[in-house]
């Protein structure tokens, strides 16, 4: 029976009509087993692509190509470009006229060989492939390369084919090249020669007239002295300062570079 309370209506059961609906929900199943009517199944999309969608992927593909930052070819197995995207007419030339042409020719002629062997033991192999080496490119300046080959399956007729993506990775070389520089100066050294060899390198390295190292002579800091102090070409005497006022002010103060 429904608990009552005095001057409150009863609780109505769940299984009692709605309150001001006159509906009565559906009785619930009778067994645990009792048969439901299966719900509405969605129809399911054929998996195989329309012509239309094939079309607008094929075309999506294209664009993404044509418009990426690396260069994008395809080559054949003695590595002649069937296929070219625009990025190469600012690093070698236009897409018609390489057309045919061998990739190989624009490698820097010491790492051709190297190049060269790379990508035939993909070809042969059906393997993937990454090389570095250098590239002479439209205006005679060298590049360093890094090239990733893909070799596709053979069509049913015809032979294999590869797709080759290459970044230019000249500046991220150099860099590295300057930090072994750095390290190869430094690392043997102590003291005042290490601080003497520091501004030297560094000088050098980020071609710049003048480099400083100094340290803080009282605490707080405010009056510093030179430890290696490298200006014009020449190392100069060590010398005092007041921070004051000064860039190496906003430098200590920040801890970062200004």
């Amino acid at each position: 029976e429904p608990i009552t309370h005095e001057g409150f209506p009863p609780i109505p059961s769940p299984w009692d009509a709605m309150p001001g609906t006159g509906q009565t929900p559906a009785a619930a199943p009778s067994a645990p087993h009792a048969r439901v009517p299966p719900a509405a199944t969605p129809a399911v999309p054929s998996a195989q692509p329309s012509a239309k969608s094939s079309a607008r992927e094929q075309q999506l593909f294209q664009e993404i190509v044509e418009h990426a930052g690396d260069l994008i070819a395809v080559l054949d197995e003695q590595g002649k470009r069937l296929y070219s995207n625009p990025r190469h007419a600012e690093v070698l030339d236009s897409p018609e006229r390489l057309q045919g042409t061998t990739a190989y020719v624009d490698v820097h002629p010491d790492d051709r060989q190297m190049v060269g062997d790379a990508f035939r033991t993909a070809f042969r192999e059906g393997n993937d492939t990454r090389v570095e080496y250098r590239l002479m490119d439209k205006k005679g300046s060298v590049r360093v390369m890094e090239s990733v080959g893909v070799v596709l399956p053979p069509p049913s007729t015809g032979e294999s084919r590869a797709v080759v993506v290459s970044r230019d990775v000249t500046d991220r070389v150099h860099q590295e090249q300057d930090r072994e520089a750095l390290l190869r100066a430094l690392g043997p050294l102590t003291g005042e020669r290490y601080f003497h060899n520091l501004v030297y390198v560094l000088a050098g390295t980020l071609n710049v007239r003048y480099v400083l190292v100094s340290k803080s002579l009282y605490q707080p800091c405010e009056r510093v002295r030179s430890i290696a102090y490298w200006a014009n070409g020449m190392l100069m005497p060590p010398f005092e300062y007041d921070l004051a006022d000064t860039t190496c002010e906003a430098v200590y103060s920040t801890r970062g570079p200004v």
